[in-house]
């Protein structure tokens, strides 16, 4: 029996994306539940799933979200976005990333670099080449100042600045300068 699709996402929230021939639909266990659409898309978080469409009047390509009935929630204004994490989803506008909420209201301003998603209430940004974490509602908890940070997942909320040689808490105080 051929394959039915070209490639198929893993399920998130009973609901998997297929994808054929540049088009995306939604299948549940037995049947397809969003229908056929032109763009890409990324799994449902929250209730909520990415999708990046292609203006056919400006050929760019914009980001929004859709609900599991397969309606605009959050409209295609966005260069690139990612599920949400925490109830936060990255987005990047005009070459900077920054947080928009369940209801795609921008929490937090779109002036990073680059941005990560958030864990355990923080998440990783970087502007201007230097490092930091912030909080839920864009307070730098630790400052944008390290040339580089690695989160320690084995030791919740801790950061290693490499350039210094030293691990600091999420809150950015040090705790030890030995750690190789």
């Amino acid at each position: 029996k051929p394959f039915l699709y070209d490639s198929m996402g893993r399920f998130s929230e009973g609901m998997a994306e297929v994808h054929m021939n540049s088009s995306y639909a939604f299948v549940d266990h037995s049947k397809i539940c969003i229908p056929w659409k032109a763009g890409t898309v990324k799994g449902f978080s929250y209730g909520l799933a990415c999708v990046r469409l292609r203006d056919l009047y400006t050929d760019c390509e914009q980001c929004g979200f859709i609900n599991k009935s397969g309606v605009t929630v959050i409209p295609h204004r966005y260069d690139d976005a990612a599920s949400f994490s925490e109830g936060l989803a990255r987005v990047r506008l005009n070459g900077k990333w920054g947080y928009i909420n369940l209801l795609g209201k921008l929490v937090v301003e779109c002036i990073y670099d680059n941005a990560n998603d958030f864990n355990g209430g923080v998440a990783l940004v970087n502007r201007d080449g230097r490092y930091g974490y912030i909080n839920k509602r864009g307070e730098e908890i630790v400052p944008c100042c390290h040339l580089s940070l690695t989160h320690d997942m084995s030791v919740r909320g801790v950061a290693i600045d490499e350039e210094s040689q030293t691990v600091v808490d999420i809150f950015g105080n040090e705790m030890s300068r030995t750690f190789r």
